[in-house]
């Protein structure tokens, strides 16, 4: 019987030349060009993670009323990149360690506030349920 051994075949690539798709990949991230990274849609809504020289921001298109949100990162009410979107609802997951920096309290209930107060930096990622409205 031949054993492979992925460490030994790892140990053997040269991983310091870059490739010509890593090439490609570095021209997207740092071009102006808006480079959407995540694409959800559902019958209502498009839902946009876009990436644009470095920069990450969302974009959510109602399809019924025809108007669209842009959320830049420096943006003061952020939106964690979509994994799921569900009807009107958009579902993230950030680490403990960026819940504050995406979530608002001013949009939450006092319980939410409590449980998030208890979350700990080491904790497992968080599931996080943005409720989209036809209000843009």
């Amino acid at each position: 019987m031949t054993e492979f051994s992925y460490e030994k075949e790892l140990k053997q690539k040269d991983w310091t030349k870059k490739t010509k798709l890593h090439g490609i990949t570095k021209a997207l991230i740092e071009s102006d060009f808006h480079v959407p990274i995540v694409k959800l849609i559902n019958d209502q809504y498009i839902y946009l993670h876009i990436l644009t020289n470095h920069k990450r921001s969302n974009y959510i298109y109602d399809r019924k009323t025809k108007k669209g949100f842009y959320q830049a990162k420096d943006d003061s009410f952020k939106i964690y990149f979509g994994l799921q979107m569900d009807d009107n609802v958009l579902i993230t997951m950030p680490q403990p360690y960026e819940i504050d920096e995406y979530l608002n309290e001013k949009y939450m209930s006092q319980k939410d506030i409590e449980i998030m107060e208890k979350i700990l930096e080491d904790d497992n990622p968080i599931i996080v349920k943005y409720y989209l409205k036809s209000r843009f």
